[in-house]
């Protein structure tokens, strides 16, 4: 466990982190039958929809018709 330890601590202190990585959304919305989504206009929730942001996004669409 102590070289694990040793090991952490040297990782941790003389390793640089630099995360390469990026993460895109894209989520097209279709307003043939709803509208309400999400836009530049009324960004009341982000452009993606993560956890608990689906309900306020259902909750407020309406039907177009």
């Amino acid at each position: 466990m102590q070289t694990v330890e040793s090991a952490v601590k040297i990782l941790k202190e003389d390793m640089p982190e630099v995360i390469l990585a990026e993460e895109l959304h894209v989520i097209p919305a279709n307003t043939t039958y709803w509208k309400g989504w999400p836009d530049s206009t009324d960004p009341y929730v982000a452009p993606f929809v993560c956890w608990d942001d689906i309900y306020l996004t259902l909750f407020k669409l309406t039907p177009t018709n």
